[in-house]
């Protein structure tokens, strides 16, 4: 009984196998969008008239009212960096002022050169107005 049972779900399977594989080879292909009519061949775009449809219209100023405030939140972004950049180059300014003026400081407490070579012959090492 059990063999018998065995074979009839083999046979069922094979059954339903090739029915598929008949099926897959006499169909006609189905193309998504296609209306199957072959003289309709239209290369060009139609305009679906759909200018009037307040749905359409509708979802067409939300796609852009969408795609607008992206476009806001990018500049307001950047408005933002720029911002926090401008205060970066102030801040870069007045340390470079401050160092300019640090080593501007010492350049004036150098003596001519007179009193350099007159140091130098006598062998003190403290400047003039250091002691």
């Amino acid at each position: 009984m059990e063999k018998i049972l065995a074979y009839a779900v083999s046979i069922l399977v094979a059954s339903l196998i090739l029915t598929q594989l008949y099926r897959s080879f006499t169909k006609k292909r189905v193309i998504e969008g296609a209306t199957g009519d072959s003289s309709d061949d239209v290369t060009e775009y139609k305009d679906p008239d759909m200018s009037q449809d307040p749905l359409y219209l509708a979802t067409l100023n939300a796609a852009n009212i969408s795609w607008l405030k992206s476009q806001i939140d990018t500049i307001n972004d950047l408005s933002t960096k720029i911002d926090a950049m401008d205060k970066q180059v102030e801040s870069n300014s007045s340390a470079v002022q401050s160092l300019s003026e640090a080593t501007a400081a010492p350049a004036g407490d150098i003596p001519d050169e007179q009193t350099t070579s007159d140091l130098a012959a006598t062998g003190d090492t403290t400047a003039p107005g250091a002691e």
